[in-house]
């Protein structure tokens, strides 16, 4: 995959991954108006993000983008500690830096251009 490309396709899961987080808010409201709001503002993400992913796959293989989707994993940890003060621990950190290693052996692992 070119540099380009790996670029947007982790920003495209980054996108993918506020989904969740607008979500999460969503649950946390009381006021069903609120509640909504939230709401709206997720599948709005998700639209967005299904829009950047066909243009993305019209240059890459499915089966090589779609790996990135494990980098979730890390946003949703960043999300959890930064947004919403969860705790991380060592097997997550772990799990985590091998889901990023896993992304980074299959796009170093052969030609995809």
């Amino acid at each position: 995959m070119k540099t380009k490309s790996i670029i947007i396709a982790f920003f495209l899961y980054f996108i993918m991954s506020l989904s969740s987080v607008f979500m999460k808010y969503a649950s946390m409201q009381e006021a069903i108006m609120q509640k909504g709001i939230f709401y709206i503002i997720s599948i709005l993400t998700l639209g967005l993000f299904a829009i950047l992913w066909q243009k993305l796959l019209v240059k890459n293989q499915l089966n090589k983008v779609y790996v990135f989707k494990s980098t979730t994993i890390i946003w949703g940890m960043i999300f959890g500690y930064i947004l919403f003060k969860e705790q991380i621990n060592i097997q997550m950190i772990i799990g985590a830096f091998l889901a990023l290693m896993g992304v980074i052996i299959i796009i170093k692992g052969g030609n995809y251009e």
